[in-house]
């Protein structure tokens, strides 16, 4: 077996890892409570501007080994194979993360409370049930204590002595219960029903109940009426996809030019010339157009004497 240099061995692992007391001195500030260590040592610029990569390294690790042998040198306690260390009191106050949480105003009902002197009492699980034996029972779920459930059923004339009228009385709520649901059901489904009949074609529907499925038209009048919303009424809108442009608005005419275009047209049906009105054949088509409309109804039927 070949022999082992230990000297030079150690002499190789002292130059593979750094040794773990630094060449700096311990000019550290320590706040073991926080696991925090302070260099104020001043930084040395020239060999920052050379490498500073390097520079920050090696002052991070002596500040980092300087700290650790101050972590070991506090009292411990084994816990089986583990070892922990008892750190002092912090002194160093740090900031919290979120702010300190803002209390909930009371409700109504607590704002009663206290007013009324109402204190909240937590009542047991357990009850005792003096309405069956007399025995400790859960206040909730199965075996819970409770008034006593009918021993004897009266018969009454008329009734099936071959049916077994406790099985009769279950059956009984069972389908009170059955029909109670039906009811409910139907009740939902006309809910329903009545909302998507009351359903306007604007822009409320976003607020259609789920499962109704809003039709083409409505959606593209919706759009409509969200488009012209603006104060340009939609004129400078970027069109979507699809979308067709919105025609303008006319303009409202002009009352004067209005009332000149109508006494022309009216002079051209009247044969009048511009400005003046031919009373006598105004007139005269004003009785034809009733005679007409006279012929048009339908004539009453005559009976005949026999």
């Amino acid at each position: 077996m070949a022999e082992v240099d230990v000297k030079e061995t150690l002499e190789i692992a002292e130059k593979k890892f750094p040794s773990i007391t630094p060449a700096r001195e311990d000019n550290l500030k320590y706040d073991l409570g926080n696991l925090l260590a302070f260099d104020y040592t001043p930084v040395d610029a020239k060999a920052l501007k050379e490498n500073p990569s390097k520079y920050l390294q090696e002052s991070a690790r002596d500040c980092v080994q300087l700290l650790f042998n101050k972590l070991f040198q506090l009292p411990t306690e084994r816990d089986g194979p583990d070892v922990f260390a008892t750190l002092p009191k912090a002194q160093t106050v740090l900031p919290r993360e979120k702010r300190i949480p803002v209390p909930k105003p009371p409700t109504k009902w607590e704002q009663f409370a206290k007013l009324k002197g109402i204190t909240k009492k937590k009542r047991s699980r357990m009850v005792y049930d003096d309405a069956v034996d007399g025995q400790l029972r859960p206040r909730w779920g199965y075996g819970r204590a409770g008034p006593a459930q009918d021993q004897i059923i009266e018969a009454r004339p008329g009734d099936d002595p071959t049916v077994d009228p406790f099985e009769a009385q279950a059956a009984k709520k069972k389908l009170a219960k059955t029909k109670q649901l039906k009811r409910e059901a139907a009740n939902r489904k006309a809910n329903i029903r009545r909302e998507r009949s009351a359903l306007p074609s604007t822009i409320s529907l976003t607020n259609a109940p789920e499962g109704t499925r809003k039709q083409k038209p409505e959606l593209e009048h919706a759009l409509k009426v969200a488009t012209q919303s603006t104060i340009s009424m939609g004129k400078f809108n970027k069109l979507l996809p699809g979308q067709k442009p919105i025609k303008p608005r006319k303009q409202l005419p002009d009352l004067g030019s209005e009332k000149n275009q109508s006494m022309k047209v009216l002079g051209k049906l009247l044969g009048a010339s511009e400005g003046t009105i031919n009373v006598d054949k105004a007139v005269g088509k004003e009785i034809h157009a009733q005679q007409k409309e006279r012929s048009q109804q339908p004539k009453p039927k005559r009976m005949r004497k026999k």
